[in-house]
């Protein structure tokens, strides 16, 4: 369009004609007209695609796994005082018995654990936004978490109106979305399948997955990844998150998470190292080792990080043993003593 109004231009001078005026008046209304229809066509794809991540969730998610991320939310506002909040994947969620946890050291305790393929970021976003002055943070992320699924953050979004803020809107993600959508609506393959075990009322009132306790364990055991190691991104990001919060007086602790025996002896060089990197740069405390968690294949439910009843129970009571030798007890200890005042 820009040579197109050069070239008149240029006839223009050197003819003088009237047919030059009339050509360029021509071009010039044209490239306004298709300067409109672009902005109106942007704004159009942008409603299209964008609808999702401003509307309220529907029904349909209502009762969605993701959906609990609201439950948890509420628990933390409900609590009063400093609280020791569990943040990271499916790990924690499966793994965990916080009601024993709060008991043992006399705080409120919540579990918001919920999928690592939120990705870390979502997952730091979500801490920065619900912790408090005073309140204790218990890292447990899967190996090597990354950004996550840009369309699963998306689909929380519609299940949990809080998680749109913990993400950025991308259109390039919302465009390759809407296509595969298109793709299996023209195939007929919009099914939807009830799961008795990942739905939101699976959750307890501490956060904790408890659909699964008395279900069966899978045969064999899903989310097998071989580990290539590398120097972590997640590093930084942690370390920039605990500079913030610290600032806000809210202590940070890393747990390397729960693991089948099984996968770690496929992963372990990688998990090693992994491990000697975070010994090295991570700026707060890491108070157990990475084979602490690895448990017999026989105590997971249905992955390599979901725990079954009896796993659950023995991570539980083997990480209230590591948190009362770790520095947190002595912040834990001053809190229970001035809440009792």
């Amino acid at each position: 369009m820009v040579v197109l109004l050069f070239g008149a231009l240029l006839y223009f001078l050197l003819s003088g004609t009237r047919t030059a005026i009339y050509l360029f008046s021509v071009l010039v209304v044209m490239r306004r007209l298709i300067i409109t229809l672009s902005v109106f066509s942007l704004i159009g794809a942008l409603s299209y695609f964008g609808l999702d991540f401003f509307s309220e969730p529907s029904y349909r998610y209502q009762n969605d796994y993701l959906a609990a991320l609201s439950d948890k939310h509420r628990r933390v506002h409900e609590v009063k005082g400093p609280t020791l909040i569990f943040a990271g994947g499916s790990n924690l969620a499966f793994g965990l018995d916080s009601e024993r946890i709060e008991k043992g050291f006399l705080m409120p305790t919540v579990n918001l654990g919920l999928h690592a393929g939120l990705g870390l970021d979502f997952i730091l976003n979500e801490l920065r936004d619900v912790v408090q002055a005073g309140d204790i943070v218990f890292l447990s992320l899967e190996y090597y978490m990354g950004e996550g699924s840009y369309e699963l953050r998306k689909f929380a979004g519609r299940c949990a109106p809080e998680a749109k803020y913990y993400y950025s809107f991308n259109p390039i993600e919302e465009i390759s979305i809407q296509l595969e959508k298109t793709r299996k609506q023209l195939k007929g393959n919009t099914q939807f399948f009830f799961d008795s075990v990942y739905v939101r009322s699976g959750f307890n009132h501490f956060g904790d997955v408890v659909s699964h306790l008395e279900s069966p364990r899978a045969k064999e055991l899903r989310s097998r990844v071989k580990e290539d190691y590398r120097y972590w991104e997640g590093i930084p990001m942690l370390n920039n998150f605990y500079a913030e919060v610290s600032a806000r007086e809210v202590q940070v602790y890393y747990l390397f998470p729960c693991y089948a025996k099984s996968e770690f002896e496929v992963n372990s060089e990688a998990i090693y190292l992994l491990a000697k990197d975070l010994a090295a740069d991570l700026d707060f405390e890491i108070i157990n080792s990475v084979s602490d968690f690895v448990f017999e294949d026989s105590l997971f439910f249905d992955t390599v990080y979901h725990l079954n009843k009896k796993g659950r129970d023995q991570r539980t009571k083997k990480l209230i043993e590591i948190i009362r030798k770790s520095k947190a007890m002595d912040k834990i200890e001053g809190l229970t003593t001035s809440r009792m005042r």
